[in-house]
């Protein structure tokens, strides 16, 4: 009787491990087929990324305000895609029956779009602004000519179907590249809200692989224009969409006043001059503005 119990828990075992190793053997299919068709891309000069949607990103001070994220057609800051990518955008609330998902100020959880290629002088030493020279002269001076890295700044709102305050949410947003290859991107935004409400105009920075970002948080109850500035030899600005600008005496953007509306934010995406240096909300500066 002892051998016939022993022998069934044996079994029991034995299918037990089996199963473990099934489950583990797909999951690290998966990550195999994934890391190889990564590498087919990248081999197709096909670049699809975002440095915010790599992970769960968790924020227990949410205002209530616009979420950003961004989608890039790059590897580096040097390495683009040459050819336009055709994608699109889907947040989903998770956790949350009376909430809802909007993207960029629209009525819809769902946008599409595309990432167009560009293509600029480059000076691979970071010393000399050279973007605006054609290709001709570009190449006659010994610089590069090359595709352009291009970031498109994505953000999604959360409103109740009643018009109530949400607490908290569990957003989830997908990436999909749709032409001319798929590639799919998911990550989670764990939201808990932590509003100052006696209002305030403060600074975000974020730094990732290639590039910063700089949100300006306007949770005051009217609009408030911002100046905000930094030492160009440390930082250059994407100034695409930006009119309101001051530049310093080598010619670099230096110094933007904006309008914030009330509750809302803006974000600015900034290159570092050195990558290999890592900078603070210290080195940007904000004070309260007439100049907008």
């Amino acid at each position: 009787m002892m051998k016939k119990r022993t022998k069934i828990l044996l079994i029991i075992l034995s299918s037990l491990i089996i199963i473990r190793i099934f489950i583990s053997g797909i999951s690290l299919a998966k990550y195999a087929g994934n890391s190889i068709w990564n590498y087919y891309l990248g081999t197709k000069g096909f670049y699809f990324n975002s440095d915010v949607l790599t992970s769960s990103n968790v924020n227990n001070n949410w205002d209530g305000s616009s979420i950003h994220f961004d989608i890039k057609n790059s590897n580096s800051s040097l390495i683009a895609t040459d050819y336009d990518i055709n994608y699109k955008v889907t947040c989903n609330i998770k956790d949350n029956s009376n909430a809802k998902c909007f993207l960029n100020n629209t009525n819809t959880n769902t946008l599409t779009g595309v990432l167009s290629s560009y293509k600029e002088c480059v000076d691979l030493s970071g010393n000399t602004n050279v973007s605006s020279m054609d290709y001709q002269t570009c190449i006659d001076n010994g610089y590069e000519y090359r595709s352009k890295e291009t970031i498109k700044d994505m953000y999604f709102d959360i409103n109740s179907d009643d018009n109530s305050q949400i607490s908290s949410a569990v957003v989830e947003v997908i990436l999909e590249s749709t032409y001319p290859y798929k590639k799919t991107i998911i990550s989670e935004f764990i939201l808990t809200r932590g509003l100052d409400e006696s209002g305030k105009t403060n600074l975000i920075y974020d730094e990732y692989e290639d590039y910063s970002r700089v949100i300006i948080n306007n949770t005051f109850t009217e609009d408030k224009c911002i100046k905000l500035s930094w030492d160009s030899n440390k930082f250059r600005i994407n100034k695409d969409g930006i009119i309101n600008y001051n530049m310093d005496s080598s010619g670099y953007i230096n110094e933007i006043n904006v309008n914030i509306p009330t509750k809302s934010l803006k974000n600015f995406i900034f290159y570092r001059v050195d990558n290999k240096i890592n900078y603070t909300l210290d080195d940007f500066e904000i004070t309260q503005s007439n100049e907008c």
